[in-house]
């Protein structure tokens, strides 16, 4: 028996209005202990925040693709995903219809539109807007990934979709990955290029932060794609307690997988091929490990 492992479905979108939604299902076994995690988080045009989590048992995801725990669960299916959480501060109930017919880099769902709602006490906010989903699974444990920074983000602009990361290591190598896509609602046939291809050495590209990260210009073979900050959606340490209730698990955790740093943030995006321009919104974060030298 290994002894860690972990599974992450994350879900995001962001609406025409400014309201930007990230949530999780998790699963996790540690030395022999399992638990699932469920949490939400939405933050408002106006700055107004609303999140939430809970820590729950779980049932492995059945012949039809659902995730059940609790009350809550995730179903995938024919290109499709429709999330459910009931929270203490509000309801999510969110379907995702995927824009593309491929799957990359664990990314299933790099562009999707999204409809339903969300409720709380007070309000029932209609959704309509893009979304992106990934899938992140690992028997590695915390202690031992080899990890320094993380830069990750994704942007849609005018019918195109654009993901990216840059891993840096310990030993500061570096690793990146980009996707290009243009959906059917774009004015020009989709454009790929997929992370998994050895055949050719095309995934490298130029990234540049300035100013603690208010802004993000990328720029890769004949196009750029510039982010500019509008606000920061959440700065905290990885190990929070909505994640991770026990405070004793936590800071041991935190003192032997370095303590990551997550900062992630909303943006205005602005993609450029030289002749055109088009606007967008994006997603994106950093993470920072604090490894101890010897």
């Amino acid at each position: 028996m290994t002894a860690f492992y972990m599974k992450k479905w994350y879900f995001d979108l962001i609406t025409d209005k400014g309201e930007t939604f990230y949530a999780y299902f998790i699963t996790y076994r540690i030395f022999g202990k399992s638990q699932g995690l469920v949490s939400a988080h939405l933050t408002l045009p106006d700055g107004n925040l609303m999140q939430d989590s809970i820590a729950t048992e779980y049932s492995s995801p059945n012949v039809e693709g659902k995730l059940a725990m609790g009350p809550h669960f995730l179903m995938q299916q024919n290109g499709r995903a429709k999330i459910h959480m009931e929270l203490s501060h509000f309801t999510i109930d969110l379907q995702y219809f995927s824009l593309e017919r491929f799957l990359k880099w664990h990314v299933p769902q790099p562009r999707a539109r999204v409809e339903g709602t969300i409720k709380n006490t007070f309000q029932v906010l209609k959704i309509n807007g893009f979304g992106y989903q990934d899938i992140v699974e690992t028997n590695i444990p915390p202690w031992r990934l080899p990890l320094a920074e993380l830069i990750w983000g994704r942007a849609h602009c005018g019918g195109r979709t654009v993901v990216f990361n840059q891993i840096t290591t310990k030993k500061r190598n570096v690793i990146q990955n980009i996707h290009l896509s243009a959906g059917a609602d774009a004015d020009r046939p989709s454009q790929t290029e997929d992370s998994a291809s050895e055949s050719e050495d095309n995934q490298q590209y130029a990234l540049q932060t300035n100013n603690g990260d208010e802004e993000t210009r990328i720029a890769k073979s004949g196009w750029t794609l510039l982010l500019k900050r509008r606000s920061i959606i959440e700065e905290s340490p990885v190990t929070t307690s909505d994640r991770i209730r026990s405070s004793f698990l936590r800071n041991a955790l935190a003192r032997i997988a370095g303590n990551p740093q997550e900062k992630k943030m909303f943006s205005e995006a602005r993609l450029s091929d030289g002749e055109k321009i088009w606007d967008g919104l994006a997603i994106h974060e950093r993470v920072l490990w604090q490894w101890k030298t010897r």
